[in-house]
């Protein structure tokens, strides 16, 4: 599809209502604009629907979540969950 762009980028913050992404890459988004996320963590991948509501310097964004349904807001959790667990070994073993 005409106008796609694929960018990787690392999880900095991940709540149920959105996620904060810094890019490996320069990245131009605007905010407000739609954008589709891949999310893939230890045996969990989701794909979520989302606005951008900031930008600084075209390297990390932060995104709303948009479009959420029951089951998606139970595997949001789950991956909220997997998220802190990987963020408190990460701080407990420097």
């Amino acid at each position: 599809m005409a106008g796609e762009e694929f960018a990787t980028g690392l999880l900095l913050d991940l709540s149920s209502r959105g996620c904060c992404i810094e890019w490996e890459e320069t990245v131009l988004l605007q905010v407000g604009a739609a954008v589709e996320i891949h999310l893939n963590m230890k045996g969990i991948a989701l794909c979520l629907m989302g606005v951008i509501r900031y930008v600084h310097n075209n390297k990390r964004t932060g995104i709303e979540f948009t479009h959420v349904s029951p089951r998606k807001q139970e595997q949001i959790e789950a991956a909220m969950n997997e998220f802190l667990e990987m963020r408190r070994f990460a701080l407990s073993h420097p």
